[in-house]
């Protein structure tokens, strides 16, 4: 996140199982890190991890198990359980100034979630995607209002946006910070930038997702953002449970020589204490699944790598999300 060499490995990681992001159980050996400098939480970006995430996007599945759905979440301002991406373009679109038409790039779009939700807009808007390949494109084809799908954007022809969203995706690249950098290119003057990441204080599974590399807390997010030169205008907790929504726009690039580290959260104790209670939560669940029939509340990522360490003991999971009741996970 800063570039600092300063990084103090938790060695207790890498004896833990790990899970993917799409949902599927993966090998312990990982490893994991702190920044001294900014406070930041990482995996390290050596041969090995790269190797591992190859093997991961090779395979990869999105969510979804059938068109451009997204996954199902909690509301915290409703308490009821709606599509993330439904939810994160009503907050957005409800903020002052916030653009009502232009062009829209989704930066990691997938199968089309969060361009599925802007199209339902009564506004018009143009929508690009932007991913590795093109895998989902007839489902982005179905989107009203789709206008194309990048693989390879260039500062001489590349198309310029008024909004660029990246829901899930950062946490994902090699550098998140040249990412955002990169992103300037592409936006017109006082256009916006919106970025979804986990919350890695409120979630300690997140830090099993063998493909996420960043993690990120509201504090190490929002100065990575404006590190890269955007004036950020809003973090926000609670947009989303367990979630950081964060809203920027384009300023003129100011480079802060260093990060101020959080002395709230971030220290190499706080995270080994969440790896100690994910360990707990293991052997808690151990000491019951004799019982059966014996199920998991959830078919996601925390479940998924519990069921990995419960030898065939789960008889099924439980779900709210009605897309996946009666269909088979692992």
């Amino acid at each position: 996140m800063c570039w600092s060499p300063h990084l103090v490995e938790l060695r207790d990681f890498s004896s833990l199982r790990r899970v993917t992001s799409d949902c599927k159980p993966f090998s312990p050996g990982g490893r994991l890190a702190i920044c001294e400098e900014c406070g930041g939480v990482q995996k390290f970006a050596d041969a090995k991890w790269l190797e591992e995430i190859e093997r991961i996007y090779d395979q990869y599945e999105t969510y979804s198990l059938t068109g451009p759905l997204d996954q199902i979440v909690l509301d915290p301002q409703t308490n009821t359980v709606r599509p993330r991406c439904e939810i994160l373009v009503e907050k957005l679109t409800a903020i002052t100034d916030f653009p009502a038409h232009g062009s829209w790039l989704d930066y990691g779009c997938g199968r089309g979630a969060m361009l599925q939700s802007v199209s339902a807009l009564e506004s018009q808007w143009e929508l690009h995607g932007f991913d590795l390949d093109d895998q989902h494109i007839d489902y982005l084809e179905t989107i009203d209002g789709f206008v194309a799908l990048h693989d390879d954007l260039t500062v001489t022809t590349g198309p310029l946006f008024d909004v660029i969203s990246m829901v899930h995706s950062l946490e994902h690249f090699v550098d998140p910070l040249n990412v955002l950098d990169r992103a300037r290119n592409f936006l017109v003057k006082n256009g916006w930038l919106f970025v979804q990441v986990n919350d890695t204080r409120k979630n300690p599974f997140e830090v099993l997702v063998a493909d996420h590399l960043t993690h990120f807390d509201p504090h190490t997010l929002e100065e990575t953002v404006t590190r890269a030169g955007y004036e950020v205008l809003l973090v926000s907790t609670d947009w989303v449970t367990k979630e950081l929504s964060l809203i920027a726009r384009l300023v003129d690039r100011v480079t802060k020589p260093k990060f101020v580290a959080s002395s709230v959260y971030h220290d190499a104790d706080a995270v080994a204490a969440q790896i100690d209670w994910l360990r707990q939560v293991v052997e808690s669940a151990r000491s019951i699944s004799d019982d059966v029939p014996f199920g998991l509340f959830g078919s996601s990522v925390s479940a998924t790598w519990l069921d990995s360490h419960l030898s065939d003991k789960v008889a099924y999971f439980v779900d709210e999300d009605l897309a996946r009741i009666g269909r088979q996970h692992l």
